[in-house]
């Protein structure tokens, strides 16, 4: 959904500069406005996948209470559904967190792996290094 919101940026008139309404801070509702006018639609056209998956896929997410009351809560459930959330400073610390959380517990993991071989070829490697160490004796006809 949010691609085609910044293909249509891309293809208006004097091309909307989606870096200067990031930073200075109307992204978000640019957005929330385009995806209104989208549920509002008359005729979905490119977008009734998107609307489709809305209702059915993810009745359960919207709530009853949007469901059945529509209009205005259910609109302002579409745009929650649909925004994006890096956008939000506070969705980004928590992602940022969760990403070294993961990082942190696979080099964790790699690190047990690597003690493991370590151990293994000390306990294996040991014996076979130490017959490769005793010369064979010739037998002498």
């Amino acid at each position: 959904m949010e691609q085609r919101f910044l293909r249509l940026c891309r293809t208006r008139d004097g091309e909307i500069d989606v870096c200067t309404l990031v930073a200075g801070g109307t992204y978000e509702a640019r957005y929330a406005t385009f995806l209104r006018a989208v549920l509002g639609l008359d005729w979905w056209g490119e977008y009734l996948g998107v609307v489709l998956d809305f209702f059915l896929n993810r009745a359960a997410e919207i709530g009853k209470e949007a469901l059945e009351e529509g209009g205005e809560k259910l609109a302002a459930r579409f745009v929650e559904m649909h925004r994006n959330k890096a956008v939000d400073p506070r969705w980004r610390a928590w992602y940022v967190g969760r990403v070294a959380a993961g990082q942190k517990q696979r080099m964790e993991k790699l690190e047990r792996e690597r003690q493991q071989r370590q151990l293994q070829q000390q306990r294996g490697g040991g014996c076979a290094s130490a017959s490769a160490m005793q010369p064979q004796q010739q037998q002498v006809p």
